[in-house]
C-alpha cells in the first residue's frame, strides 16, 4: 500500500515541478502584501489567466469558474474583498461591464502585469530565465 501512494505521489509530484511552483510563490509573495492570502494569490492568478487569453471577468464570472473547477467554493463570499485588496495593491482595476451593467470588469493594472512577469520567469527553463 504505501508502495503504491509513493509511486502515485511521485508522479503527481517531480522534484522540478515542485520547484516551479515553489519559485511561483516566492515571486507572488514577493510582489504582493505580506498580508495576502494564498486565496488572494489564487484569484490574482485567474485573473491573470483570463487577462491572457484576453477574455473579460467579473467577480460572479470567478465565482462561477472556481465552483466549476471543483475549487470547493474557494474564493466563496470573500471574492469582493478579495479583488478590492487586489485594486489597493494596485494590482487590478475594475470598469463597468459593456455587456451588464451591473457587473464590473477585473483588469490588469501595469503592476500586475509586471509581477506575473516576474513570477513566470521563475518558472522558465534555467536556460531561457532572464539574468
Amino acid at each position: 500500500m504505501i508502495d503504491e501512494v509513493e509511486m502515485q505521489s511521485f508522479r503527481l509530484a517531480t522534484k522540478d515541478n515542485l520547484a516551479d511552483v515553489r519559485r511561483l510563490l516566492i515571486a507572488l509573495a514577493q510582489g504582493m502584501s505580506p498580508h495576502t492570502t494564498l486565496r488572494q494569490a489564487v484569484c490574482f492568478l485567474m485573473i491573470a489567466q483570463t487577462a491572457a487569453t484576453g477574455s473579460r471577468t467579473s467577480i460572479g464570472y470567478m465565482k462561477s469558474e472556481a465552483e466549476g473547477e471543483t475549487f470547493f467554493d474557494l474564493l466563496g463570499t470573500t471574492t469582493s474583498r478579495t479583488v478590492r485588496s487586489l485594486k489597493e495593491a494596485g494590482l487590478v482595476f475594475t470598469v463597468p461591464s459593456e455587456f451588464d451593467r451591473r457587473e464590473l470588469e477585473i483588469k490588469m493594472s501595469p503592476e500586475g502585469y509586471a509581477l506575473i512577469d516576474r513570477a513566470m520567469d521563475q518558472i522558465k527553463e534555467p536556460h531561457e530565465r532572464k539574468a
